[in-house]
């Protein structure tokens, strides 16, 4: 019997990933490569599809060959039409993306929310497996949720159920109310350490760019701070990145525990970027801090964990799409 690959596309507003998968979940290739929002959308979907096809290359696999292709976008996305309604970190407004690249490829491609492909995936292959009611929330350059009730992904009557990163907080420096991601999701907290360390010189941020720079032969102040870089600063005790992750770790699990009393989920999933680089040291304190939180009491036994298949949640969850849930 002829062995079935699909190919799944992960568009972050950072970088691109695309790899072939079989019906086990199996990566077994993949490739990688910036965004690079400012090309525009036909410079992104070129991008798109010289990562596909490198991938593809890599498994020795046409495009031709594959029994079905998936991408997952951030934002909010309409998987009917194969349109992107509205991806702020994207600059995109009502892209028709699924069309864009069937044309490419001259194949259907399916497309869904970045993150309601992770928890896809989750749900049956990684850390979500056994679950009857779960979230995943994914801290990268934005943040984002899916939630999978009874083995389906739950999309809500308008299709965009799990937007978690919206969710309003209030009383966070002088917004009296914002939203989540405004505040804690990378991006925002690689500001608030750019902010912190200005006046810093002995901040070990400075020293992890310049080795970064040294590594890439570039600026160090044209350099981003990165999920990597605020990990391995919080792992090396950097007081500034301590007390900036304390109060968005602090923020995310107030959201959580909020989120697991209103569907008492049994499970939460932690993953993206940010939470990929720091793994327990980040999903740790938000379980800690939530489960107090959390009403009814015997719901404080939902498990707060990190994701089991990291960066290769969204692509498998976009290469079989919810029928592998």
């Amino acid at each position: 019997m002829t062995t079935q690959h699909y190919l799944g596309v992960d568009l972050g507003g950072t970088n691109i990933q695309a790899g072939v998968v079989d019906t086990q979940g199996n990566v077994i290739a993949r490739s990688k490569r910036r965004t690079k929002p400012e090309v525009g959308l036909e410079g992104v979907v070129d991008r798109i599809e010289k990562c596909a096809r490198k991938a593809c290359e890599k498994a020795e696999v046409e495009i031709e060959e594959l029994t079905g292709i998936g991408i997952g976008s951030p934002g909010g996305v309409d998987p009917v039409s194969g349109m992107v309604q509205d991806a702020e970190n994207l600059f995109w407004k009502d892209v028709p993306l699924a069309r864009l690249l069937s044309q490419r490829f001259s194949k259907p491609v399916h497309l869904e929310n970045d993150v309601n492909c992770a928890a896809i995936a989750e749900a049956r292959f990684g850390a979500g497996r056994g679950s009857q009611a779960m979230i995943v929330v994914w801290v990268g350059t934005g943040i984002g949720g899916g939630i999978v009730l009874n083995g389906s992904l739950y999309r809500g009557a308008f299709g965009t159920a799990g937007e978690i990163g919206q969710m309003l907080i209030a009383g966070f420096g002088s917004d009296m109310c914002s939203t989540l991601e405004t505040h804690c999701a990378r991006s925002a907290i690689a500001r608030q350490v750019q902010a912190a360390i200005a006046d810093n010189p002995n901040s070990v941020i400075h020293e992890l760019l310049r080795k970064k720079a040294d590594e890439d032969d570039a600026d160090p102040r044209t350099l981003r701070i990165t999920s990597n870089i605020i990990a391995r600063a919080h792992a090396m005790e950097d007081p500034a990145v301590r007390e900036i992750l304390d109060r968005a770790t602090t923020t995310i699990a107030r959201t959580v525990a909020s989120v697991v009393s209103l569907l008492s989920l049994d499970c939460v999933v932690i993953g993206g970027g940010l939470g990929e680089a720091m793994g327990d040291a980040l999903s740790g304190p938000i379980a800690d801090r939530a489960r107090p939180l959390i009403f009814p009491r015997k719901t404080r036994d939902v498990r707060i964990v990190t994701s089991k298949l990291l960066d290769n949640a969204g692509i498998i969850g976009a290469a079989l799409g919810e029928s592998s849930s």
